[in-house]
């Protein structure tokens, strides 16, 4: 399960920043300091969070749930390895089973990216200045 969790871990913290970064360009957060305060800037950089947190569950997702069924099959019974893992199940379930359980996922994710990346977005900005 180590490989799986290091995708997740690492891919996965790439795609959250280039999600947050991307949709706060599309959203006019990237334009003179003036056009980026007050609350409709901090909205839409707590939006912006909810799309970098969404975008890296939906890129990970599915070697998070290759991770635990490996974690499951600690004896090696069932999986011989990473590449079998994931050749049975898109044979027993399709791509929607590496995608099974992603809401719970995405519940907690969401809120928890739409504080942590603005917060992270003010605290940059602050020791800028």
């Amino acid at each position: 399960g180590y490989v799986p969790h290091a995708v997740t871990e690492s891919v996965g913290r790439g795609w959250y920043m280039l999600g947050f970064v991307c949709s706060k360009r599309v959203l006019g957060l990237g334009a003179p300091e003036s056009q980026t305060q007050g609350v409709g800037a901090m909205g839409r950089r707590v939006l912006c969070g909810c799309a970098g947190g969404g975008l890296a569950w939906l890129v990970v997702y599915p070697f998070d749930v290759l991770r635990n069924r490996l974690m499951w099959d600690w004896k090696r019974e069932k999986y011989k390895g990473l590449c079998d893992c994931l050749r049975q199940s898109l044979h027993s379930d399709g791509l929607a089973g590496l995608y099974r359980g992603i809401s719970y996922s995405l519940v907690r994710a969401l809120p928890v990216a739409a504080v942590t990346l603005p917060t992270y977005d003010c605290v940059l900005k602050a020791l800028e200045a």
